[in-house]
């Protein structure tokens, strides 16, 4: 059951976010208070870039600290305290921003003027803190049940309730999004939805912070992925590409027209992948002689251990790669973020599926293929 991983999530996201948006060299200032409560000696603003640079410390007197700055856009931040506690801050050029600070945690114990996107970031958290409880608790509770056949028993009951809280969540960030498609707190959640099924509403919040924040790395990131899934729709045409086999052959995806293609992304550092190869092996025996062919496409950087898993794994249909791992072209044009990642391509050229694997594909290849 996937219990208790929302929180984990958000703070994966905002630490690989470093923004560049409408250039502005206005002031911002940051002022702080600690009211109700001890207040610490100082505090330390940093930037959520990868090396967290740091933009000031700043002095706490009187329980009071201020902190000016001039940043060039807007641009995601972590004030941090003295006891490891921390709050993010989504600030934009020209902001007063004041911070009444009463408790720990302090993302649970503060009122924020002077910044709409922080605010947003903080309304939609504290929306969302219910769900994590319950979800905290359920968990507690299964792995308190008595023993293996017990939690065996409960298991579907169990990850029914935890899909019930789930779908709570995804219905706030759901809500927030349709509401407020051109804020930036929408980074911060917006994975927790399936781009997949809810393409349109990424769509709508891309289309607008797009418009608003075009230079903004992460909102560059954003649009290439709904760019990618809007193309990787069924029924859309499967991008054509071309790569050398092992053998020097060039090999295009266009060269299967006439049969059903699985397009199987994969590596041999990959532990998932490998533990599905045997089940690939055996859907590729049961359907090749009824118009089924696959096309490996490696994301290995290393051609010796690409074709050692080959022969290991005993894959005997046609394989690509140009070595290049995550940059590789026909992943990057697939809009590939995991692997294994496989694209089911009809006799026409179009797509079918994507994503499927194990019990999903195989029925979806008799559907087709035992007609």
């Amino acid at each position: 059951m996937k219990i208790g991983k929302y929180l984990a999530l958000v703070m994966i996201v905002v630490a690989a976010i470093s923004c560049n948006g409408k250039k502005d060299n206005s002031t911002v200032v940051l002022k702080g208070k600690f009211s109700d409560m001890e207040a610490f000696e100082k505090v330390t603003l940093k930037k959520l870039d990868r090396a967290k640079t740091l933009i000031s410390e700043a002095i706490v007197n009187d329980g009071e600290f201020e902190i000016s700055f001039e940043p060039q856009s807007a641009d995601f931040y972590q004030l941090d305290f003295p006891n490891n506690d921390f709050l993010y801050l989504i600030i934009q050029p020209g902001e007063a921003v004041k911070l009444d600070i009463s408790g720990f945690p302090i993302r649970e114990n503060v009122k924020i003027s002077g910044s709409d996107f922080t605010t947003h970031f903080l309304n939609v958290g504290n929306s969302l803190r219910p769900f994590e409880i319950r979800l905290d608790s359920l968990n507690k509770a299964y792995s308190a049940l008595a023993s293996d056949q017990e939690r065996q028993e409960q298991r579907d009951m169990f990850a029914k309730i935890g899909e019930e809280i789930e779908e709570g969540q995804r219905s706030v960030i759901r809500e927030f999004a349709k509401n407020n498609s051109s804020s930036l707190a929408n980074l911060f959640y917006l994975n927790k939805l399936d781009i997949n099924k809810e393409l349109d509403l990424f769509e709508e919040v891309n289309a607008n912070l797009m418009a608003n924040f075009p230079e903004n790395v992460y909102v560059q990131e954003l649009n290439y992925t709904v760019t990618a899934e809007a193309t990787m729709k069924p029924g859309k045409p499967a991008p054509d590409f071309e790569l050398e086999s092992p053998d020097g052959e060039l090999i295009k995806v266009s060269d299967y027209r006439g049969k059903y293609l699985l397009l199987d992304f994969w590596a041999s550092w990959c532990g998932p992948c490998r533990r599905e190869n045997p089940k690939v092996v055996a859907l590729y025996n049961e359907f090749k002689d009824k118009g089924f062919e696959i096309l490996g496409v490696s994301l290995d950087d290393d051609r010796d251990k690409w074709l050692g898993a080959i022969e290991d794994d005993g894959l005997i249909w046609d394989h690509v790669s140009d070595l290049k791992k995550w940059q590789s072209a026909p992943a990057k044009l697939y809009a590939v973020r995991a692997i294994p990642h496989t694209v089911l391509v009809d006799p026409e050229g179009n797509i079918v599926a994507v994503k499927l694997r194990g019990g999903e594909l195989r029925y979806k290849l008799e559907e087709l293929l035992n007609q």
